[in-house]
């Protein structure tokens, strides 16, 4: 049976921040209820402002943040109320005090009580200067990044940006596995977007229309919007492959050492997953864009009267007949017997297959069009010829290092620029060994499988690979080393046969 006594001081410590956030702070029962929410709201742009490493989280500031977060709730303070809850984010009671928040946490094996202490706001003191007399810039102290992180893990943000300051955060307070797991969940989230980036296009290719609801005419409208914020993530992919870097000092142990390998493989990884759903999501908007323009009679949308309920059900019923002219004049259309010219069915029919075979036509020109642009967006025969002397080495010794790759001749190493997938490759068979297999060339689902049609394309003699599986192995006391400016950490890929 499981013992709820299990971690339970651990537990309480980490929840007694959340129960005593403006506990005892008496500023009037029209604002009592809200302090709680004014000050985790505070709590959280201090957060942010942090990890941006924006200066304005003075004393000053904090005043600001409070007074507009007040605002923002539709609630009234005065300085003087606004002054106490930013006063009780940074110490508990009398301000000469300057007294730490206390709470009792109960101690299972002991059986006592115990006296936590904690801080929300300490002192940043990469940014504070004492003695230069400038004014001291708070952060958040481990008890309340805790809470930020707490209230992150219930609500399951999906956000992307939100996920990278996460993991930024994480990468800073030197929690590189934590952040290594942050970067597999953003990994996942990325892909599921991808897919339903994917099915709304085959969706609006087959049916058009669907780009009038009001979703996709605001995703249209707010390109710029979307553009800007591509841009702004990729900046945080930037950011966290920084850190790692500057994170590899030396005299590091192994273990950590490897953490920072993975995690490097990961934020790259989960970056040009990020890339690729940016640019399917602009892609979907120019398609909509070219839609809307070639075919406007499309999105014309259908007449919503109709006799029952636009006559009958809204006019005559709701507000009776008053006069019997407009009357006349519609029953008179109906049933007069001077009728207009109407067409034969055999020939509205005709006109309707000729609408519907046209816009078949058109579909198929947009699908040719985007499977064009597909094939066109990578060279293979570039990425394929760069790759061939690694998969040489390994069919003439199972294994080869990517140090080996400045030992190339200068034209060969230079292939390696042309088209980014070249390299990127290096982290996909760092992800997960590659199991080779015979498939037609249009069945592959990983760029490594495409990598290995195209070189059997060029060479048969690869044919010989098939059915073994392809890995990596790291070492992790062999020096960096770089190569056309980039610094890289040096693995090898090894073949294997698979039972």
């Amino acid at each position: 049976m499981i013992n709820p006594w299990n971690k339970f001081e651990e537990r309480m410590k980490r929840l007694n921040p959340f129960f005593m956030l403006g506990k005892g702070m008496n500023i009037g029962e029209h604002l009592n209820p809200y302090v709680p929410s004014i000050l985790f709201r505070t709590i959280l742009e201090v957060f942010f402002r942090e990890i941006d490493e924006s200066l304005e989280r003075d004393k000053q500031s904090i005043y600001y943040i409070v007074q507009q977060v007040v605002k923002d709730m539709g609630l009234e303070a005065s300085p003087e109320q606004i002054e106490r809850m930013r006063n009780g984010l940074l110490y508990f009671g009398d301000e000469k005090m300057n007294r730490p928040f206390e709470a009792e946490v109960f101690v299972p094996e002991n059986k006592a009580w115990e006296t936590q202490t904690f801080r929300y706001l300490v002192t940043d003191e990469y940014f504070t200067d004492l003695e230069s007399n400038r004014k001291v810039i708070y952060k958040l102290s481990d008890a309340a990044q805790e809470m930020v992180f707490m209230s992150r893990e219930i609500t399951e943000e999906y956000s992307i940006s939100v996920e990278q300051l996460y993991s930024i955060q994480l990468i800073k307070n030197g929690n590189f596995r934590k952040a290594t797991d942050n970067q597999t969940n953003l990994i996942a989230k990325v892909k599921r977007f991808i897919r339903d980036e994917e099915m709304f296009k085959n969706e609006i290719l087959q049916d058009p229309r669907l780009l009038v609801s009001d979703e996709n005419k605001q995703r249209e409208s707010r390109r710029n919007e979307i553009e800007s914020q591509f841009e702004e993530e990729s900046k945080y992919f930037k950011t966290m492959l920084s850190l790692v870097e500057k994170a590899q000092t030396d005299g590091l142990s192994e273990n950590v050492r490897k953490e920072l390998f993975e995690l490097q493989e990961q934020v790259e990884l989960s970056r040009r997953l990020h890339d690729r759903f940016a640019r399917l999501v602009i892609q979907n908007i120019e398609i909509e864009m070219r839609f809307k323009t070639e075919n406007p009679s499309l999105f014309w949308e259908q007449s919503k009267m109709s006799f029952k309920e636009t006559i009958y059900e809204e006019w005559v019923v709701q507000k009776g007949i008053t006069d019997f002219e407009p009357v006349h004049a519609l029953v008179n259309s109906l049933f007069s017997p001077q009728h207009e010219f109407i067409l034969p069915l055999e020939w509205v029919w005709d006109e309707q297959e000729i609408i519907e075979r046209v816009f078949e036509e058109d579909e198929t020109d947009v699908k040719d069009e985007e499977e064009e642009f597909n094939r066109e967006e990578v060279d293979w025969e570039s990425v394929a010829a760069a790759w061939e002397p690694v998969f040489q080495g390994l069919l003439d010794s199972g294994e080869f290092s990517l140090t080996r790759l400045k030992e190339l001749p200068l034209d060969l190493q230079d292939q390696w620029f042309e088209e980014r997938i070249t390299y990127e490759l290096w982290m996909l068979f760092d992800q997960s060994p590659l199991t080779i297999r015979v498939m037609d060339e249009d069945a592959w689902n990983d760029e490594r499988e495409k990598l290995m049609i195209e070189l059997v394309k060029r060479n048969r003699k690869f044919e010989q690979l098939y059915g073994c599986g392809i890995y990596t192995e790291y070492d992790p006391d062999a020096p960096v080393f770089h190569w056309y400016g980039t610094k890289m950490t040096p693995f090898k890929l090894k073949i294997k046969e698979m039972n």
